[in-house]
């Protein structure tokens, strides 16, 4: 369509060195399309986003309470009609916060987020569907070891690890 521009956001609210991947991801994708124009976004940390894309911003991070307010006032002004999140807590707040703001979140329904959010949430939906691992929420539970444990919302493997006697840190993982 001649003359029609779309505008992208290709969102990282919370930038950490894990999720930069998603957003230099996103731009790749999209940066030579001709009707597209790149915004990058997320917390006023070090990183090298103002560098790959032309119009960089800062965000408080997901949690903040003033992150909605900022970010509406970013979106508007802007005339961004796109807003691509790059990690999990950023598509369930964008998803919980979608009627709010003035660009669509690409993400999934907000049910699909909270779910998908939680290791424990997700492996309850699948259960019957797909072959999944028992779930053990209270250590007298556990009759065999080893047993593999992994924080319930944790965005890396950092924390997994494997229990071969005991359950001391069984309570704080699904």
């Amino acid at each position: 369509m001649k003359g029609f521009s779309v505008h992208l956001a290709a969102t990282r609210i919370y930038q950490m060195h894990e999720c930069m991947e998603i957003g230099l991801e996103v731009r790749r994708a999209l940066v030579w399309c001709k009707d597209v124009e790149l915004f990058s976004a997320s917390a006023p940390v070090s990183s090298h986003a103002p560098f790959v894309f032309a119009h960089h911003f800062s965000l408080p991070m997901v949690g903040d309470p003033g992150l909605l307010k900022a970010l509406q006032e970013l979106v508007a002004p802007q005339g961004i009609t796109h807003l691509f999140p790059a990690r999990d807590d950023e598509l369930l707040a964008l998803a919980e916060h979608a009627h709010q703001l003035a660009a669509k979140s690409v993400t999934s329904p907000l049910e699909t987020c909270r779910v998908t959010r939680s290791k424990s949430a997700t492996l309850r939906v699948l259960q019957g569907i797909v072959p999944t691992p028992k779930l053990f929420l209270r250590p007298e539970e556990v009759s065999e070891f080893p047993v593999f444990l992994r924080p319930d919302r944790e965005l890396n493997n950092s924390t997994s690890t494997i229990e071969n006697e005991g359950t001391k840190g069984l309570p704080n993982c699904a």
